[in-house]
C-alpha cells in the first residue's frame, strides 16, 4: 500500500523555537562559567596574592630597603615643608627649596622603580587624595603578569602607603606616599599560589562543563524537540520524535499519542450522535482521514468482506480510504481474502490480532485486525506503518491495539443506536396499532348505535314515521351521524397511514392554520367530552412547504401526549382538562409554529420532579419516557422531533408553563418567495 502524499515541511519555524532553546541555554552556561572562574579570580585568589606580597612587604623581603628608605625620608621632609609653607605667605626662597625638595623626592622614585621592577606607580598625594607628584611604568603589567603568577588577568595591583603628620600634640595628617605593585615575577608562593588556583578553576570550569554537557543531552535537547514537535502549524496532525533517545521524548510521544486518540475518540463520538444513522458505513468512511493525523500510521484503511448466502467463503466487498497503486492493493486484498478464507475470523478469533500482511506491502508493517463480524460481514481495520526506530516498534503496535479498540467502541455504539432505533420502531408499530385498534373499536362501537337506531326506523312503517316530524328529525341526526362516523373513520385510516410516507414523504404548499384546525376537530372525536379542545388559529399565513401527513401525524401525536398529561394529572375518575392548538408567525425566528399547550401537571422526571428547563431536551431521545412504567402512546416525542428535524428543517421546543401544564411548539421555517 502506498504512502499518502508528503506534507510540505513547515520546521523552519519550528527549530528555530528549539535553536533558540539551545542558545539560551548556552549562553547561561558560559555566564555561569565565566561568573564562577571570575568569582574565584577576584574573590578568593587576588586577595591571597595581595597578602602575600603586603606580608612581604612588611618584613622587608620586597623591595630594595635602601631606595625606598629614601624615597621615604625625601617624600616625608618635602611634605612637612610643603605643608608648613602655603600659599600666599611663602617667598621666593621657600618655593625654591621646596621645587629642590620635589626634584629630590623624583629622583628618590625613579631610583626606586628602578630597584623594583614589580612596581607599576608611587605617587604623593595629600590628605584628599589628590596626587601632587606621580611616576608610573603601565608596561610593567604586561612584563610582570606572566602564566607563572597569574590565571585569567594580567592587570593585578595591590598598594601600600605611608602616611605623614604633624607631631604630637596636634597629629595632623598632612600626606600620603603610595606604591602600587603588581605580581612579582620569581615568587615562589605566589606561582604556588596560581598553580593552586589554576587547577582549582579547571575543575570548577569541568564540573559545569559537565554539568551542562548531561543538561544538554538528558533535558535541554530532548525539551528543545519536545517544543519542536508542540509548537507545529497544522494543529490537528500528531507528529510524533522518531528517535526518542529519553524519557523525555518518550513521555512526549506517550502524550501525543493519548492526545490523539482522545481527539480521534471524541470527533467518533460526535459523529455517531449527530449522524442519527444505524449504518455503520458513513462513519466508517470517514475513519481513515481521522487517522491521517498520526505521525507514523501509514494508509489506513477499512476493508470489507461479505460472504454470500449459501456460500462458505469471503470475498472482498469495498474499502475505505485512499486506494493504493493497483498491484499493490490487487495483492493485498487477494492475500487478506485468502488468510481470512483459511483462518476464518468465526472460527478462529485469535489468529486475528494484528495479523500482520507481507504482500503488497512497500516495507514497514502492515497489519489487520478485525473490527466486527457476523456471519455475512467482517469489516478489517488494515494498517501500515514505516518505525523510524526500533524503540518505536512497541509504541507502535501499543498505537494500533489503541485504535483498534477506539474502532470497535464506535462499531458497537453504533450497534447499540442500531437496536435502539429498531427497538423504537417495534414500540411505534405496537402503539400505533393500539390506539388504531382503540380508535376504530370507538368508532365500530358509535356506529353500530347508529345502525341500531336507523335499524328500528326502517321496522316502522312510512306513515308513522311520517306522522311524527321528531321522528324523522331522530332518523335524519343518525343517518347524518353515520356519515359523520365513516369519514371519521377514513380520517384516522389516513392518519395512521401517514407513518409510510416516511419512506417517501411527499411535500406539498399548506395552510398551517387550516391542518392544525382539521387535526384538532378530529383528535376531538377521540376523546372525552368533559376535555375542551380550544383553538387560536391566525389566518393568512405564509404558505408552508411540508409533508402534510407526516406533519399531520406528528401534531396528532403531540395532542394525544397532552391528552395522556391531563390524564395523569387528573385525581378524578372522569378526567377533565383544557388543550389548546394555536398558530402564529414568530417575527423574530422567522419562523411559522403551532403550539399545543395542556393543563396537566407539566413535563416531570421519573422521579415525579418538574424537569429543569436545561434538561428539558432530554425527551427528545430515544427511549425516554414521560410516562409511568415506560408504557408509550402513539410514535413518541424522538419520532415526532425526527419528523419535524429531519424532513423539515424545523425545531421542536418543549416547555414547562409557571403555573402548571406544558407547551410544546412546532417550529417551521417560512418557505422563501
Amino acid at each position: 500500500m502506498a504512502a499518502p502524499a508528503a506534507r510540505p515541511p513547515v520546521r523552519r519555524q519550528i527549530w528555530m523555537h528549539g535553536a533558540t532553546l539551545i542558545v539560551v541555554s548556552t549562553v547561561l552556561y558560559v555566564a555561569a562559567t565565566v561568573f564562577t572562574l571570575y568569582t574565584l579570580e577576584t574573590a578568593y585568589y587576588t586577595p591571597k596574592k595581595s597578602d602575600i606580597i603586603k606580608r612581604e612587604i612588611s618584613i622587608g623581603q620586597y623591595f630594595d630597603q635602601q631606595t625606598v628608605n629614601q624615597l621615604t625620608i625625601d617624600t616625608k621632609e618635602w611634605m612637612r615643608l610643603r605643608d608648613a609653607n602655603r600659599p600666599p605667605t611663602i617667598s621666593e626662597q621657600q618655593r625654591l627649596l621646596l621645587d629642590q625638595r620635589s626634584q629630590n623626592v623624583h629622583r628618590a622614585m625613579l631610583a626606586f622603580m628602578a630597584k623594583s621592577p614589580n612596581v607599576v606607580r608611587v605617587s604623593v598625594e595629600t590628605p584628599d587624595e589628590k596626587s601632587v607628584l606621580m611616576e608610573e611604568d603601565l608596561r610593567r603589567y604586561e612584563l610582570q603578569n606572566k602564566f607563572s603568577n597569574s590565571i585569567l588577568f594580567k592587570d593585578f595591583t595591590t598598594a601600600v602607603q605611608q602616611s605623614y603628620a604633624t607631631d604630637p600634640p596636634e597629629s595632623r595628617l598632612y600626606g600620603y606616599l603610595k606604591i602600587s605593585v603588581t605580581s612579582p615575577l620569581g615568587n615562589a608562593k605566589i606561582e604556588n599560589l596560581t598553580t593552586h588556583f589554576r587547577w582549582l578553576m579547571i575543575t570548577a570550569g569541568g564540573l559545569l562543563t559537565f554539568g551542562y554537557l548531561f543538561l544538554l543531552s538528558s533535558l535541554i535537547r530532548p525539551l528543545s524537540r519536545v517544543l519542536t514537535y508542540m509548537q507545529k502549524k497544522d494543529p490537528d496532525t500528531t507528529s510524533i520524535i522518531p528517535k526518542p533517545r529519553t524519557i523525555l521524548e518518550r513521555a512526549y510521544n506517550d502524550l501525543a499519542r493519548d492526545a490523539a486518540l482522545t481527539r480521534v475518540s471524541k470527533e467518533l463520538r460526535e459523529q455517531i450522535a449527530t449522524s442519527g444513522t444505524s449504518v455503520a458505513d458513513p462513519i466508517l468512511q470517514n475513519v481513515p482521514g481521522l487517522l491521517m493525523t498520526f505521525g507514523d500510521i501509514r494508509n489506513p484503511q477499512i476493508w470489507i468482506f461479505g460472504r454470500k448466502m449459501g456460500q462458505s467463503g469471503w470475498h472482498f466487498e469495498k474499502l475505505f480510504g485512499t486506494q493504493s497503486a493497483g498491484n499493490d492493493q490487487q495483492a493485498a486484498q487477494e492475500a487478506v481474502t485468502a488468510a481470512l478464507n483459511e483462518d476464518d475470523p468465526l472460527k478462529n478469533p485469535q489468529a486475528w490480532r494484528a495479523r500482520p500482511i507481507t504482500a503488497g506491502s512497500e516495507g514497514g508493517v502492515v497489519r489487520a485486525e478485525v473490527l466486527q463480524q457476523s456471519p455475512d460481514r467482517i469489516i478489517l481495520f488494515i494498517a501500515g506503518v514505516s518505525p523510524s526506530s526500533p524503540a518505536l516498534a512497541d509504541w507502535w503496535m501499543d498505537l494500533f491495539n489503541r485504535l483498534v479498540t477506539e474502532l470497535r467502541y464506535a462499531l458497537d455504539s453504533i450497534e447499540g443506536q442500531r437496536r435502539m432505533i429498531l427497538q423504537e420502531k417495534s414500540k411505534a408499530n405496537i402503539s400505533l396499532s393500539r390506539n388504531l385498534g382503540h380508535d376504530l373499536t370507538n368508532i365500530i362501537a358509535t356506529g353500530k348505535l347508529e345502525l341500531m337506531t336507523i335499524n328500528t326506523f326502517l321496522s316502522l312503517s312510512p306513515a308513522e314515521v311520517n306522522a311524527s316530524p321528531a321522528k324523522q328529525e331522530i332518523f335524519r341526526e343518525s343517518l347524518q351521524a353515520l356519515l359523520n362516523n365513516m369519514r371519521f373513520l377514513q380520517e384516522i385510516v389516513n392518519l395512521y397511514r401517514s407513518f409510510s410516507y416516511l419512506q417517501k414523504p411527499r411535500f406539498e404548499e399548506i395552510d398551517l392554520s387550516e391542518m392544525a384546525g382539521d387535526v384538532a376537530d378530529l383528535f376531538r372525536l377521540s376523546i372525552p367530552r368533559n376535555i375542551r379542545i380550544e383553538k387560536s388559529l391566525v389566518r393568512e399565513m405564509p404558505m408552508a412547504h411540508v409533508e402534510p401527513r407526516l406533519l399531520r401525524l406528528a401534531l396528532f401525536n403531540i395532542l394525544q401526549n397532552a391528552y395522556e398529561a391531563i390524564k395523569r394529572g387528573s385525581t378524578a375518575d372522569t378526567p377533565q382538562g383544557v388543550i389548546t392548538v394555536s398558530t402564529r408567525r414568530n417575527e423574530p425566528l422567522n419562523r411559522l409554529e403551532i403550539s399545543v399547550d395542556d393543563s396537566g401537571a407539566g413535563i416531570r422526571d421519573e422521579h415525579g420532579k418538574l424537569l429543569q428547563e436545561d434538561r428539558l431536551p432530554e425527551i427528545f431521545r430515544l427511549g425516554f419516557s414521560t410516562k409511568e412504567n415506560q408504557e408509550g402512546e402513539g410514535l413518541g416525542l424522538n419520532w415526532v422531533q425526527t419528523i419535524v428535524r429531519e424532513f423539515h428543517g424545523g425545531e421542536l421546543v418543549a416547555q414547562n408553563h409557571a403555573k402548571g401544564g406544558a407547551r410544546f411548539t412546532i417550529r417551521l421555517p417560512i418557505k422563501k418567495g
